[in-house]
């Protein structure tokens, strides 16, 4: 058997902004910390139907869908800077380099999976990063099937990030983080 250490030092991390992407971004970013990687954020807005499109500019006052386009891309620009930086100031101390590991943020339209495969495969990216199940902003489950469909058809390794569970036993939000735990196996009282 030979064994095979990657280098690993672009990661992708693939993100539709939901609760679960802060957490599949702490694993980008203790993957980069580890490997002294770079991570590109990237948010791909899906098409809006043409009928719905229609609405939106109507009822918005936009001239155009070239203008609806350009204002929707700059808030999710703005929303994933923001994102970013949010999740950075909360482990400073963890990751201090943080904000130096994000090498670009990339907000485009597309579908999803043909756009992160796309980049994964044309990036020389060596690890793909991003949550499962998360809530995307247009739509409602997105990340569960783009994950799935990212993760038959992506030529480098994936790393699919699940929601966090939460346990009605413990009071925390998850039982195994309490190293002081214990739990009885025996049923004793």
């Amino acid at each position: 058997m030979t064994f095979y250490k990657p280098e690993i030092k672009r990661i992708l991390f693939a993100t539709d902004l939901s609760e679960n992407a802060g957490r599949a971004f702490g694993y980008a970013a203790s993957m980069a910390d580890a490997h002294g990687a770079t991570v590109t954020i990237l948010h791909v807005l899906e098409k809006i139907p043409p009928k719905a499109e229609l609405m939106v500019i109507l009822f918005e006052g936009y001239e155009s869908r070239e203008d609806l386009q350009k204002k929707t891309e700059a808030e999710i620009l703005d929303q994933t800077k923001s994102f970013l930086e949010g999740y950075c100031a909360a482990f400073e101390g963890k990751f201090p380099a943080c904000p130096l590991m994000v090498d670009a943020v990339v907000v485009e339209t597309g579908d999803p999976v043909k756009r992160i495969l796309h980049h994964a495969h044309h990036g020389g990216y060596d690890a793909v990063v991003m949550g499962s199940r998360g809530f995307g902003l247009i739509q409602g489950i997105w990340m569960g099937s783009t994950s799935r469909g990212v993760l038959r058809q992506c030529k480098v390794p994936v790393f699919i990030v699940p929601p966090e569970q939460k346990d009605e036993q413990s009071s925390g939000p998850n039982r195994y983080d309490d190293p002081n735990r214990v739990d009885r196996v025996d049923g004793g009282s």
